[in-house]
């Protein structure tokens, strides 16, 4: 909970630090356009307790994941941005219980969306390709559907004796890095890596390429 508290208020920190600049005047908002969105589709990979809060079950190590991000520039450099991830729901099976008298077995679900907050510093000016580093928190909502199934030897009889919705929440602190690459003033293509991790574990990665315009 203190890194994340940390890490949340050293994005306000930098924000506020670049507001009080173009107060300053040391970057005047109408010499650069303050506004940038972007959409983009990449490949999704979480570690095994991302999905499911248990340490054995089997499932898809990757899927697809869409992405739509709105930054506000602060100064020629920095920006704060925020976004919205989704994927496909994710089956994933969980063994479950097995004793002489009863063997049991989950079929989960589950859907995340994510939002995300993070200062980004881009490097370069009026050049093709704007390298960027990016540092912020990812809060995850998870959307979970469990069907348990019990199968009782040896009659071979299998029955749903459970079916629980749950919803939770996770947050994890992230780090990313990327270019943009523009097509002419304001159009530009962005591909980015991001890495995000709990204090004891780590969360998911994306590599995602897309589109974008600054406004």
């Amino acid at each position: 909970m203190k890194a994340w508290l940390a890490a949340l208020s050293a994005i306000f920190i930098v924000m506020l630090q670049g507001e009080t600049l173009m107060a300053q005047g040391i970057a005047d908002p109408s010499e650069f356009r303050k506004w940038d969105v972007a959409g983009t589709l990449g490949l999704f990979g979480s570690s095994r307790r991302y999905f499911v809060r248990t340490d054995s079950y089997y499932g898809d190590p990757l899927t697809v994941a869409g992405n739509f991000d709105v930054g506000r520039y602060l100064t020629t450099h920095l920006k704060a941005d925020f976004g919205v991830m989704t994927t496909h729901s994710r089956n994933v099976y969980d063994p479950g219980i097995y004793t002489e008298q009863i063997y049991s077995y989950s079929n989960v679900k589950a859907r995340p969306t994510t939002v995300t907050g993070a200062v980004t510093y881009q490097f370069f000016e009026n050049v093709f390709a704007h390298p960027y580093v990016s540092a912020g928190l990812a809060l995850t909502s998870i959307n979970e559907e469990r069907t348990v199934y019990s199968f009782i030897p040896p009659s071979r009889i299998t029955q749903t004796t459970a079916v629980s919705h749950e919803r939770h929440l996770l947050v994890s602190p992230f780090v990313a890095a990327g270019y943009k690459s523009y097509f002419n003033e304001r159009a530009f293509m962005k591909s980015e890596l991001l890495f995000a991790a709990r204090p004891d574990r780590f969360s998911f990665g994306t590599l995602r390429i897309g589109f974008g315009i600054d406004f």
